[in-house]
């Protein structure tokens, strides 16, 4: 990637529409993963999910992967692992950003939230 700030218009500018009771959520993963996709869905009806790309993105630290969801109602939701399992239940907060890191467990080879 080049050493660019990023620019509205470019695929590394996400825009939040947080505040009162609307918050966002942040799933970073590892390189490996980008290019697929992970679900997010409320915690009172898992049945019904939404997804986002997760994305190689420029950050100030670097490069990241990661999937934005840039505005929910706050409330409990369920994280759906991209290779299956257990979903990770997270609060999303009215006007904050939470941030779930996704790592791979060497010893059971799974997906873990952190």
């Amino acid at each position: 990637m080049n050493d660019e700030p990023a620019r509205w218009g470019d695929p590394d500018c996400v825009v939040l529409d947080i505040g009162g009771s609307s918050g966002a959520l942040v799933i970073c993963a590892d390189p490996g993963d980008e290019g697929r996709e992970v679900e997010i869905s409320l915690g009172s009806a898992p049945a019904r999910r939404t997804h986002a790309a997760l994305r190689a993105r420029r950050v100030s630290r670097g490069r990241v992967v990661a999937a934005c969801f840039p505005s929910l109602a706050a409330g409990e939701y369920l994280v759906w692992p991209v290779d299956g399992g257990r979903p990770t239940p997270v609060a999303v907060v009215g006007g904050e950003v939470v941030t779930v890191e996704l790592e791979m467990d060497p010893a059971s080879h799974q997906r873990v939230h952190q």
